[in-house]
């Protein structure tokens, strides 16, 4: 990418619904991960790969984001698109003509999803083919899951979710939410919300649209929900059957038992606490005793000692709770994949 004016645009102006109590105290962006905001990961990357200028959308809580990044991020200069009324991922680049102007190739990137972007690969694929646009796909994700993207035998894309092939498939996969593009795709923007695989990607190429693809074999994650957010994590810090990651500034007793958990900072894990594939988010007290299992443990939540919780998103009560939600002991419990 180095020698080439490329933008970037990452996507950060959801809404997190599905991830909420928790992201009602911060927006997705910066849930925590292996010690840093989420954003943090994909901005390192395209500083790394050489992008000149990024933008961030941003709706629900943008503020927050706007201040935890700041204006550059290792050199690379940040602008800020506020959407007062969001956008969608394809709307999102209409109020960002005139930043992506000076662009030969305009990356996008959802800022949603946990990967170490291949951006450089995805690029080179762009430039090597003739494509209007090239996404990146995941071929570790289920498609049955996310819905599948389907490859001809050329590695242009012949359909999307919903839609019929247009042309034999010989594999699919998923979206990663990364594609790249030059400049002329701005003109097919329409004003107002839309969204890039809805209203331009699926009915282009059944218009005969030509789309590529570079397939991946990077673990990637959307943090869709709470059960999406622990294994994305895990997955992230390598954590192992038996070991964990543990942050520096974690007290854990040495009567504790931790089985394939991420521990983060400030965290105080009592004696005869037993943890299982947990998510423990900075400032969590867990009392002695604790019997934990597939359990994220929101910032500042204080477990009584002897609790034990299986497939549960903890959070403290002044976060609110959703429909399916619980109050127990002072905080509240919200099943995992909701």
């Amino acid at each position: 990418m180095r020698g080439l004016r490329v933008r970037a645009v990452v996507l950060a102006a959801g809404l997190a619904t599905r991830l909420r109590p928790l992201t009602n105290a911060r927006p997705k962006a910066l849930l925590t991960v292996v010690g840093r905001p989420l954003i943090e990961t994909t901005l390192d990357r395209l500083a790394e790969a050489g992008v000149e200028a990024a933008a961030i959308n941003l709706h629900y809580r943008g503020d927050e984001i706007a201040a935890a990044v700041g204006t550059e991020w290792r050199g690379m200069p940040l602008h800020y698109s506020r959407e007062p009324e969001i956008l969608g991922t394809l709307g999102a680049l209409g109020p960002l003509r005139d930043f992506l102007a000076p662009a030969e190739l305009v990356v996008v990137v959802n800022g949603d999803s946990l990967c170490r972007w291949p951006l450089e690969e995805l690029v080179a694929t762009h430039l090597a083919g003739e494509s209007l646009s090239t996404l990146l796909l995941i071929r570790r994700a289920d498609p049955a899951a996310f819905g599948p993207v389907r490859v001809g035998s050329d590695g242009s894309i012949v359909s999307f979710p919903g839609a019929e092939p247009v042309r034999p498939a010989v594999s699919e996969h998923v979206f990663g939410g990364a594609h790249v593009f030059g400049s002329d795709l701005l003109e097919l923007v329409p004003p107002g919300r839309s969204d890039s695989v809805i209203d331009l990607y699926r009915p282009g190429v059944r218009d005969g649209m030509r789309l590529g693809s570079y397939e991946s074999d990077q673990p990637w994650h959307d943090l869709g929900n709470g059960r999406r957010y622990l294994e994305a994590v895990l997955d992230w810090a390598e954590v192992t059957t038996r070991d964990s990651y543990r942050d520096d500034g974690a007290e854990i007793s040495e009567r504790a038992t931790l089985e394939s958990c991420a521990v983060e900072t400030a965290v105080s894990i009592e004696a005869g606490a037993r943890c299982l594939r947990c998510l423990v988010l900075p400032g969590v007290r867990v009392g002695a005793g604790c019997e934990l299992e597939e359990v994220v443990l929101g910032d500042g939540v204080e477990l009584p000692p002897a609790t034990r919780l299986s497939r549960m998103l903890v959070t403290r009560a002044e976060w609110g709770r959703v429909t399916e939600s619980t109050t127990a002991g002072g905080v509240v419990h919200t099943p995992l994949g909701v």
